[in-house]
């Protein structure tokens, strides 16, 4: 697990967000309030769902919220050759050997809509908003490693996997300052997203017809 904080600026750096002066005022409003201090950035682009988790920190999301983030569906030809980097002659030994059919009907097969099981590894590595939002902000400068830098505060986790044989990638903010941090270094290094918080719970307008079925 990667552990960063937040770099802090002085009150000297020109037109920066994230100074003492600002950590004061979150420090003071999340006191009050119980809720993060979230500005807003001049320009949205994406959205960053900030989802609470049940121990009064929060998972984070980008571009979607998690219950409208669905594994989509796939053709075997386009998994094999475009999101597992195959050739189609690897894809179609790939379906003769799972599904012990001839090359023939393998071909044919590459046509058809790959299972959900089969696509869930790629999705949920890398294409789902959880997953997205691992690479974006690990991929930035944030600041310092957790407890490496005087000049730096709050906390954000990059988790690769919860236990063995779990490869889920998350990144999780334990509490309201660090998440007002965040958006405001979000800002500083002109990014032009923004966070929503949000909460994770079944509304009955998300729930499709199969689902009302198995209530």
């Amino acid at each position: 697990m990667d552990r960063r904080s937040f770099l802090i600026n002085s009150s000297r750096t020109l037109g920066a967000v994230l100074t003492y002066s600002f950590m004061s005022s979150v420090e003071a409003f999340v006191g009050n309030e119980n809720i993060p201090l979230l500005l807003k950035p001049n320009h949205t682009e994406t959205i960053l769902y900030a989802i609470n988790d049940t121990y009064g920190g929060y998972h984070l999301y980008l571009g979607k919220h998690p219950l409208d983030d669905q594994v989509p569906d796939v053709k075997w030809r386009e998994l094999f050759l475009d999101h597992w980097g195959w050739s189609e002659k690897e894809g179609i030994a790939y379906l003769q050997e799972n599904y012990e059919i001839t090359k023939s009907e393998a071909r044919k097969m590459l046509a058809d809509d790959a299972t959900e099981d089969s696509i869930n590894d790629w999705f949920y590595l890398s294409q789902s908003a959880n997953a997205k939002a691992f690479f974006y902000l690990s991929s930035l400068d944030l600041g310092p490693d957790f407890g490496g830098s005087p000049d730096a505060a709050g906390e954000i986790k990059f988790v690769e996997g919860y236990h063995p044989g779990n490869d889920t990638r998350m990144v999780e903010v334990p509490e309201n300052i660090s998440l007002s941090l965040l958006q405001a270094r979000l800002i500083d290094l002109q990014e032009n997203i923004k966070i929503e918080v949000g909460i994770f719970h079944r509304d009955i307008s998300r729930i499709n017809d199969q689902e009302i079925l198995r209530l």
